[in-house]
């Protein structure tokens, strides 16, 4: 496994121990999943010059759905 994931940066290794996680630990994974979604939150505030500055801590699909339609 280890040469597998040479040259895979700390992007790729992060995904590859994720899938893997969640491989191993299904059950683990939901719930952790679940009470961070509860957590989810969206907060917004005025910088001035007519600009805004806009944070949300929301599950990646939906992330990348808002990207995607940006």
């Amino acid at each position: 496994m280890c040469r597998d994931l040479a040259g895979l940066g700390d992007a790729g290794l992060r995904d590859v121990v994720r899938r893997e996680v969640l491989r191993r630990d299904e059950e683990g994974w939901l719930a952790r999943h679940q009470r961070a979604r509860a957590k989810r939150r969206v907060s917004g505030r005025i910088l001035g010059d007519g600009m805004g500055l806009l944070t949300a801590v929301l599950p990646a699909t939906d992330l990348s759905t808002i990207m995607t339609s940006l």
